[in-house]
């Protein structure tokens, strides 16, 4: 979990917990985008995260502080266009 304002964002979780789901849906075997998916949120809403530590689960209540707006649109610049190919 990453730092808020200067402080963790959730004191109660450590670096080496492992994140089992999200208000009941489950994180393990997840991808990253759908793990993404289900941290998402407005501010002042909270999210129920469900940790495991040293084999005991515990959860947490997480509230959503911001998160990132979606990805701006594609930029005719940064579009390929075709296949690149390496040459021999």
């Amino acid at each position: 979990m990453v730092d808020y304002k200067g402080k963790p964002s959730l004191p109660d979780v450590k670096p080496d917990d492992i994140l089992l789901g999200v208000d009941g849906a489950p994180a393990t075997g997840a991808t990253m985008g759908q793990v993404w998916s289900l941290l998402g949120g407005s501010p002042g809403q909270t999210r129920s995260l469900t940790f495991e530590r040293e084999g005991k689960r515990f959860t947490v209540d997480a509230p959503v502080h911001r998160f990132l707006a979606a990805p701006a649109k594609e930029s005719p610049t940064t579009k390929i266009t075709q296949p690149v190919t390496k040459k021999k």
